[in-house]
């Protein structure tokens, strides 16, 4: 009971960070002491980052298998567009529920990088080549997704404070077009 009401927060608070997004998108293209939106509105894109589930050498173990199937949940009501995950079995293990559940063809999972920081530039490459708008999820691994964030635009000390130890952290950036990134820590059990 406590598994299913922390999904239903966790995925409430989703809900709610997309729709602060959208808004904020609003917000940012008012002309100053206006309440009208102008006619142009530049969506915010959204990028979840979450470490790899557990895993038993290179995929996930039996408990790896399970997280990944609750990192699904979390999403069952958000459009996730695009899944990035790195060329190690367990980061694409991770997505593959989630995939499943969004009817996005396991084969589409961009595979990107390894364990090393020189795959956090190409991953925010892609990242930042689709659409503007859309969410995606990128699961990588502890020694990444800080240097993932700041390539992504967020400050040095705030994309230190992802928790990259537990396989349970869920980072929440925001994109705003020519704006700065912004990021919000969740998690999952």
């Amino acid at each position: 009971m406590l598994g299913a009401l922390r999904l239903t927060l966790c995925a409430g608070l989703l809900a709610l960070a997309c729709g602060a997004a959208f808004w904020i998108s609003l917000r940012s293209q008012q002309a100053p002491g206006s309440n009208v939106c102008s006619a142009e509105v530049k969506p915010i894109s959204v990028v979840f980052l979450v470490r790899h589930a557990e895993k038993d050498d290179e995929c996930l173990s039996t408990a790896g298998k399970e997280r990944a199937r609750r990192l699904a949940e979390v999403f069952r009501r958000t459009k996730v567009h695009h899944l990035v995950a790195s060329k190690l079995c367990r980061t694409r293990e991770t997505l593959e529920p989630l995939a499943a559940l969004q009817r996005i063809d396991a084969k589409q999972i961009a595979e990107v990088g390894d364990l090393s920081l020189e795959s956090a530039g190409a991953v925010a490459k892609l990242v930042r080549s689709f659409e503007a708008g859309q969410v995606t999820v990128v699961a990588h691994h502890s020694t990444t997704l800080q240097e993932i964030a700041v390539e992504l635009g967020v400050s040095r000390r705030d994309a230190a404070s992802i928790d990259t130890a537990g396989n349970d952290s869920l980072a929440l950036l925001l994109l705003p077009p020519g704006g700065e990134a912004q990021l919000v820590q969740l998690s999952y059990k």
